[in-house]
């Protein structure tokens, strides 16, 4: 029996386990929807915050005021960008490898 981690009642993860079988049980099913679901909302937001900092970055431009800080803004606008897609891989990587088992179970 493949043993995975879920949440019980009162939110706390749990080892709970999987089906034997190689008909995936309701949960499941609804697990790997509700992860879709996450991955579709995650991917907006990500595109939500690339479109927010374009418009500081913009904003800041057009002051000159803002002219000092304007590199140091620009540089952590860019690491963000950067720590974003790598999070953005390793969550597919992770959803993928998950969907791969429960098909094979």
């Amino acid at each position: 029996m493949v043993k995975m981690l879920g949440r019980n009642q009162k939110g706390n993860y749990c080892r709970v386990p999987t089906s034997t079988g190689t008909v995936p049980q309701a949960w499941e099913k609804c697990n790997v929807a509700k992860r879709k679901a996450l991955t579709e909302a995650t991917n907006f937001q990500q595109f939500n915050v690339i479109e927010i900092t374009r418009k500081i970055s913009a904003f800041l431009q057009s002051y000159p005021q803002a002219t000092p800080i304007l590199p140091k803004v620009e540089e952590v606008i860019a690491k963000e960008r950067d720590l974003q897609e790598k999070l953005m891989a390793k969550h597919s990587t992770v959803v993928d490898c998950y969907e791969k088992e429960i098909s094979q179970v």
